[in-house]
């Protein structure tokens, strides 16, 4: 989910729905300070900062990501917005 299109309020309401529901990792995309908020729970948060990587855990083992790849265009260009 990218959190620049979406208040605050409505980013966690969304992260406790999609937990609360019975995904088990959720990553905020935050482009504008190009930070990922990783959830597996209702009570933390990872903060992940270049040049730091996403993993799909065991959900979706191999997957990585650098968010160095992900945001390389974030300066001229905004993330597509997440489906509700």
């Amino acid at each position: 989910m990218s959190a620049s299109r979406n208040s605050a309020q409505e980013v966690i309401q969304k992260v406790v729905e999609y937990l609360s529901g019975g995904s088990r990792l959720v990553w905020v995309v935050y482009p504008d300070v190009k930070q990922v908020h990783v959830y597996t729970d209702l009570t933390s948060a990872r903060i992940l900062t270049e040049p730091a990587e996403l993993d799909g855990d065991d959900l979706v083992p191999g997957f990585r990501l650098s968010l160095t790849e992900l945001f390389e265009n974030t300066d001229s260009a905004e993330l597509a917005p997440a489906g509700d």
